[in-house]
């Protein structure tokens, strides 16, 4: 909870991407369902309602299944080797890509959430969104960072932790 009373500055997404990117599909997961679990559920802030709890819990595992994939398209590419310098311009790319989409992708469907659950119209989607929308850019530009400059220098550290 370091980061909880920055708005949208986070690095529990990055944190469940690795998770998934290190130990696996399954597990990945597994670390998303329960983290996001014991996050949203003991949140300083408060605690995260039903439906948006129910969403917290699906998205974050599906992100522990991309960590997981991500690992999976990359293991066997020329330009990824886990053991050495991840700080390649085509790497840091990738991982800002996906760290872009997840978090673009999150403040979507939560604020898609939110309004269905709690406004019960589709029809206050849009002026629900775009009022939100400096904290959306600080969001996605603070994760797609941290994905770019955090993500290729802690895989290979955490993966000669494990050898």
């Amino acid at each position: 909870y370091l980061l909880a009373y920055l708005p949208n500055i986070e690095l529990f997404t990055l944190t469940i991407f690795l998770s998934g990117f290190i130990l696996g599909k399954r597990d990945g997961m597994i670390v998303g369902f329960f983290s996001s679990f014991i996050f949203s559920t003991f949140n300083p802030i408060g605690a995260s309602p039903l439906p948006l709890l129910l969403f917290q819990l699906t998205h974050y595992s599906i992100i522990g299944l991309i960590g997981a994939l991500t690992n999976g398209v990359l293991k066997n590419r020329s330009f990824f080797t886990q053991d050495e310098d991840l700080y390649k311009m085509s790497v840091m790319v990738i991982f800002g890509f996906i760290g872009a989409i997840i978090t673009t992708s999150f403040q979507v469907f939560s604020s898609l959430v939110h309004v269905l659950s709690f406004l019960g119209s589709i029809d206050a989607f849009l002026p629900y969104f775009l009022s939100g929308i400096p904290f959306t850019i600080v969001h996605i530009l603070g994760n797609t960072l941290g994905f770019i400059f955090i993500l290729p220098g802690i895989i290979p550290l955490i993966k000669k932790m494990l050898n």
